[in-house]
């Protein structure tokens, strides 16, 4: 069971992160006004932005890649590193609104999304700890 569950949150995520990641090169204005509710962020926060998507494209691309690695070291280090993006993600998400009053259209729902997907991170690391590793 774990590696279905971990292949496919590996796809979605490699393909939902590699998106974002294209999005936030291609048009970080509009990420940012869907997300922040920012319309026209400075230069020095489209630069932001912009790296922003080149390091959600290299998890993209990390997580599809990992997703045919099997219950091995690799495929455990991306769900770590999933699970602490997702996370932490969620938390400057969630300050973003509550503390400094940014409301986009798509924060509260890219919170949930984050939290959601952290919670699977952490299924995919349980069933890993408890499912017996490859045969040597």
């Amino acid at each position: 069971m774990f590696a279905s569950n971990s292949t496919l949150l590996l796809r979605v995520s490699g393909v939902g992160e590699a998106a974002t990641g294209i999005a936030c090169i291609a048009v970080p204005a509009v990420v940012s006004d869907l997300l922040l509710g920012s319309a026209e962020p400075s230069p020095v926060a489209l630069v932001f932005a912009r790296l922003a998507g080149v390091a959600l494209l290299c998890i993209g691309v990390a997580s599809w890649l990992s997703k045919d690695a099997g219950r091995g070291a690799a495929q455990r280090a991306q769900l770590v590193g999933l699970t602490i993006y997702y996370a932490l993600g969620a938390i400057v998400l969630a300050y973003a609104g509550v503390t400094l009053k940014l409301t986009g259209v798509l924060l509260w729902p890219a919170i949930l999304i984050h939290l959601l997907f952290a919670a699977w991170c952490v299924v995919g690391l349980r069933e890993s700890s408890t499912s017996p590793g490859p045969v040597r």
